[in-house]
């Protein structure tokens, strides 16, 4: 039972994020899926690009497959407490999901952390500088008046400047792979396999910008 609680597609940050592509190869019998319209198609043999988000109230997943420039939108509920692997097996079945299809798979992630590194970099601060300003005058100038110098308006502004500063950090670098398998029952089963790459860039030190 804990097994079929699992979460589809693993790692809930970086589904948000951004989507994870992959290719889903359906080699012989169709798989039959619904639409978020209602309507249930079926995918017959062939490959077909794919992508796999999370909505970002996380309580369901979104899944894009495109067939001859046509997309087809899927959505997969996702189960009160429902886990998250970061490495291993899940399973997600139809009547959980509210598909019309079981999905069971693989997850495997690996995080690959570089050196330290120290540098200066740009940076923006601000300063307060005495600033003096043309003043618009929105009535009708006079003819006498256009011979007069400018009117203008002087007054104390936080003013950005551009500056650097001595930084160090590192790059975090996180890549998820997944295999998992689509099966409508009593239909045909298709695979579909992602990767997804995160590189972050970590500071453990910011100087003052100057």
């Amino acid at each position: 039972m804990i097994k079929k609680c699992l979460l589809l597609f693993g790692l809930l940050f970086i589904m948000a994020c951004d989507p994870i592509e992959g290719t889903l190869v359906m080699p012989d019998q169709p798989l039959r899926v619904k639409r978020d319209d209602g309507f249930k198609v079926r995918f017959y043999k062939g490959d077909y690009p794919m992508k796999v988000s999370l909505a970002k109230n996380k309580k369901s997943i979104h899944v894009q497959i495109d067939r001859k420039g046509i997309t087809t939108h899927v959505t997969l509920k996702v189960p009160p407490g429902a886990q998250v692997p970061e490495n291993g097996r899940f399973e997600l079945l139809g009547k959980n999901s509210g598909q019309t299809f079981d999905v069971a798979g693989n997850v495997k992630t690996t995080k690959v952390q570089s050196e330290s590194i120290q540098e200066w970099e740009g940076c923006i601060y601000y300063r307060d500088e005495y600033v003096c300003r043309r003043r618009r005058d929105r009535r009708h100038p006079r003819r006498d008046d256009r011979r007069r110098p400018p009117r203008r308006e002087c007054r104390w502004e936080r003013v950005p400047v551009e500056g650097s500063r001595d930084v160090e950090f590192h790059y975090l670098t996180t890549t998820v792979r997944f295999s998992s398998q689509l099966s409508s029952p009593g239909e045909g089963t298709g695979t579909f396999a992602g990767r997804k790459v995160n590189r972050e860039k970590i500071y453990t030190y910011r100087g003052r910008c100057l």
